[in-house]
């Protein structure tokens, strides 16, 4: 039964190829016999027709394999041709999507910043200054949150000022955070030679930024898994004002793969807006002004 299974197969795949090898024969054979049987009129007739049907499907078949062989051809540049056509509109579609996407985060969060940093410098009052600054700081990391996805459950965004201690021998370390919700530390001693502090460092020093869409499996370098944390994914940047850098910015959720790398750039965006209000509220100068 198998091997009558595998015939019917067989059969199945190279039937053109063996009907074309039965109409040579024929051919042949009828061209053959026709010349042995002068005799007998009416066999040779037969003899002939055998062998032009022969010849004929020995001919017919391989034009009609070819001509199939070049329709599927055409039917496949068709394909790549609407599948080229579909990715280059894709391709575009993605562009527009991300340019309107990317005018919806400048009209909704980074506009009302830019609007609340105007009053900020032209303030003339330290006081004023101090709580405009503050009030720009807050809306941001609460923008910060609307931006990436309000839906996320106990998104988190904080930011920390750096500062540097008055006794020698001791390391800078990272205060006074403010916070969407409670901030997930008080403080960062960047002096204690840990790995992760290193690696702070290194981020603040390279105005870079530090992401893991899941610390517990694919930890950055410089970040173990010893200390337990309250979050599973992360972003954290440098607070760059264009001279120095005033802080660090982060942003946490307990639901990992939540945040990506295009949301590392929004951070980092936003990050250069406060590191900017906090410049001015400190009263910060151009030393190399002339």
């Amino acid at each position: 039964m198998e091997k009558l299974h595998g015939g019917v197969e067989w059969l199945g795949r190279w039937w053109k190829t063996v009907l074309t090898v039965v109409g040579a024969a024929m051919a042949f054979a009828g061209a053959f016999w026709g010349a042995l049987v002068e005799s007998d009129d009416t066999l040779r007739s037969w003899l002939f027709l055998a062998g032009l049907l022969g010849a004929l499907t020995a001919v017919v078949m391989p034009i009609n394999e070819t001509r199939a062989t070049h329709r599927k051809i055409a039917a496949l540049k068709a394909d790549l041709e609407t599948e080229r056509t579909t990715g280059v509109q894709a391709v575009d579609d993605a562009k527009r999507e991300g340019r309107e996407e990317f005018l919806l985060v400048v009209d909704f969060a980074i506009r009302p910043l830019l609007e609340k940093l105007g009053p900020l410098v032209r303030s003339r009052w330290a006081a004023t200054r101090n709580d405009l600054a503050t009030q720009l700081k807050l809306t941001a990391l609460s923008a910060l949150k609307e931006v990436i996805d309000p839906s996320i459950p106990r998104l988190r965004a904080n930011y920390f000022k750096l500062k540097y201690p008055s006794a020698e021998g001791q390391g800078p370390y990272l205060q006074d955070p403010a916070s969407t919700a409670t901030a997930p530390r008080d403080r960062f001693d960047l002096g204690d030679k840990s790995s992760e502090s290193d690696a702070i460092l290194e981020m603040l020093a390279k105005n870079d930024y530090i992401f893991t869409p899941d610390w517990v499996t694919d930890p950055p370098p410089g970040f173990g898994k010893a200390r337990k944390r309250n979050y599973r994914t992360f972003i954290s940047a440098a607070a760059y004002d264009g001279m120095d850098v005033d802080g660090m910015i982060s942003v946490d959720s307990p639901e990992a793969g939540s945040l990506t790398d295009a949301d590392a750039v929004v951070v980092q965006l936003v990050a250069t807006i406060i590191a900017i209000s906090e410049a001015v509220r400190d009263n910060k100068r151009n030393d190399t002004e002339v």
